[in-house]
């Protein structure tokens, strides 16, 4: 915490409930301040937070996973030496999840000698391209074609991009390397989307009773949330794609992938719940909303992440 921060009037421990005659509270050590809930206090946070672990970590886990919403309320009503802080707790969660998944086999990738086809779409037809000479032949179509099978600038662009790393790199690195360059943008697109799903939550509330510090910090125990689950999905699937093909086994691997999936569907709505407190009903119809909004801008944070992949490969 900042050593500018205000100092409570109040002289009771938030954390603990014991009396602080100074700065910090003798019997648990927390800083007895007023929490500060500016865009810059937040920022702040990211360096301090990832400077040190404590022993609160698997504390921190447990309610993460088992009580939803709760983590949040506990560190905006002031007891925030109990649990690891929510900067630090999502940026292990980032690197964890993201390291452990470049370890693990991918049961997914299928080799394929298929001679690459690319579809691009304009007003008035689909035209195909032949990876081989599809530069020269997009060149030729955007200067010689009919008006309603040219692209606009923008698309050219984008195309002609696309199609000069089509013919730079070989058709058997392609996949590979793009894959690798989305892999590592990957965790950078999160990060900068994060910001866009608590302006959501901003949008919806009661901007009186919510700054957008508390939806942030929401924000960023939900993400931790979604990265670990991601982390525990994928290390089930590559547990059993090593094991024996066999039906009792694929049945068992689809029970607990719709267990693990449908969890993480409804801990979005409990965690709304608990750490909102509004209705039942209104937590349904304001999740489904946003549910549907943030998927819209999290597909298009995804493209941007390809594309910027694809341009960015050497």
């Amino acid at each position: 915490m900042s050593k500018q921060s205000k100092i409570r009037e109040d002289k009771t421990c938030e954390n603990c409930n014991y009396v602080v005659s100074e700065r910090f509270c003798g019997h648990c050590g927390q800083e007895n301040v007023v929490l500060d809930k500016s865009f810059i206090h937040l920022f702040k946070h990211f360096f301090e937070d990832i400077t040190h672990y404590d022993n609160a970590f698997w504390k921190t886990i447990k309610f993460l996973f088992l009580r939803p919403g709760f983590l949040p309320n506990e560190y905006l009503n002031g007891k925030r030496k109990s649990y690891l802080p929510p900067v630090r707790l999502y940026i292990f969660a980032s690197f964890i999840t993201f390291f452990i998944l470049s370890l693990l086999p991918n049961g997914h990738q299928e080799k394929s000698n298929n001679h690459t086809t690319n579809k691009v779409k304009t007003e008035g037809s689909i035209i195909e391209f032949e990876r081989e000479n599809s530069l020269k032949k997009l060149d030729s179509i955007q200067k010689f074609g009919k008006e309603n099978e040219k692209l606009n600038p923008i698309n050219y662009w984008f195309n002609r991009k696309f199609y000069s790393k089509l013919e730079e790199i070989p058709e058997a690195e392609f996949n590979e390397k793009f894959l690798e360059a989305f892999s590592h943008n990957l965790p950078k697109g999160i990060f900068i989307y994060m910001p866009i799903f608590s302006l959501m939550l901003w949008l919806f509330q009661n901007k009186k009773k919510w700054y957008y510090f508390d939806h942030a910090i929401f924000t960023i125990y939900y993400f931790s949330f979604l990265l670990l689950s991601l982390l525990f999905y994928n290390c089930i699937n590559s547990i059993f794609y090593l094991l024996p093909e066999n039906i009792f086994l694929k049945i068992i691997n689809y029970i607990i992938s719709l267990i693990t999936i449908s969890y993480i569907i409804l801990y979005y709505f409990i965690a709304n719940k608990k750490f909102y407190k509004e209705k039942t009903f209104t937590i349904i119809i304001k999740g489904i909303f946003l549910v549907f909004i943030n998927l819209f801008f999290l597909v298009l944070t995804l493209l941007l992440i390809a594309f910027y992949s694809i341009l960015n490969l050497h």
